[in-house]
């Protein structure tokens, strides 16, 4: 169970009957805002936080996980117009609103039913507040996901199935995120792209241009998720110079260690800040490989006004 102050207090307006008819939960951390989202739908619908009998509740509804149209949003809501078929509560979760699953479109179409919601029906949306209509923000209270512990992301994955070992190796490398560790447990290849990225940040850096590991990652589409990986490894060379430990690749220390001692505190703040635009650019939909040259140009550079400055 996520234990911060504010999941404690949602899930405790629910459990009174206090809950407003819609909820918005935002975090860096998509997976754990979803897993606080299905919680408090678990509770609203069925009085515990039994998720597997969530899944199977008639008055549950998910989407989000595909491109959501609005014919299908439509047909949603005049489902909700109908007696629920347990004759108590419902809950509807729409994930990653505003993002490229759940459009504009979908928005505009909410807005009349969260000015006169369903009697009985909790709205719990998951998402970034840049993305989100302000009209549709205003009719929501705001939550904001804890960042797991990785006692609770073990407990997490083991109760998606995943083997206890697998769940305690991937808890330590996620660096408190239950959506990288999801991804450690259950994509197949995304533990060899931390590796791969590694040795793409690394020659990126460095100023030898990663032709060959850009391309795999465009063509594997897994550009976000690689930045994601290298900004980690940035972050851990600045908390290593700083504080001369690694906090996000605690296995990677004497790695980027090795690194750390041919960068300036400066440098590597830069680096950080161009790979936050890079991932900036991602989550606008910039073509991957476009943002991948931006990326690595940038970087090299950077490296080059570095050396040029002497710094």
């Amino acid at each position: 169970m996520l234990t911060g102050t504010k999941e404690n207090r949602l899930l405790a307006a629910i459990e009174s009957g206090r809950a407003p008819h819609a909820i918005l939960i935002t975090g860096c951390d998509r997976a754990a805002a979803v897993l606080l989202a299905r919680r408090a739908a678990a509770l609203h619908c069925l009085g515990s936080y039994d998720l597997n009998r969530l899944k199977s509740c008639g008055d549950y509804f998910e989407l989000g996980e595909t491109p959501l149209k609005v014919a299908e949003l439509r047909s949603l809501l005049a489902e909700l117009a109908k007696r629920p078929v347990g004759g108590g509560n419902r809950a509807v979760l729409l994930r990653d609103l505003g993002g490229d699953k759940v459009d504009a479109a979908c928005q505009h179409k909410l807005l009349k039913t969260l000015e006169e919601p369903p009697d009985g029906t909790l709205f719990l949306f998951t998402g970034s507040l840049h993305l989100i209509f302000p009209t549709v923000r205003s009719r929501c209270s705001v939550y904001h996901a804890p960042q797991p512990t990785e006692r609770e992301i073990v407990e997490a994955l083991i109760e998606q199935g995943a083997p206890g070992s697998e769940a305690e190796n991937a808890a330590k490398l996620s660096a408190g995120s239950l959506e990288r560790a999801q991804k450690l447990c259950f994509r197949e290849g995304y533990a060899a792209l931390r590796a791969s990225a590694l040795d793409t940040f690394l020659q990126a850096v460095e100023g030898r241009l990663p032709f060959s590991d850009s391309k795999k990652h465009k063509e594997d589409k897994t550009a976000l998720d690689a930045v994601d990986y290298m900004l980690s490894f940035a972050r851990d060379m600045l908390l290593i110079k700083e504080t001369g430990r690694a906090a996000e690749n605690p296995d990677l220390f004497e790695v980027l260690r090795a690194a750390t001692k041919n960068f300036t505190t400066a440098r590597i703040n830069a680096i950080i800040e161009t790979l936050a635009g890079a991932r900036r650019r991602l989550n606008a939909h910039t073509p991957p490989a476009s943002a991948l040259d931006w990326l690595f140009i940038e970087l090299s550079e950077g490296r080059s006004r570095s050396a040029a400055s002497g710094r």
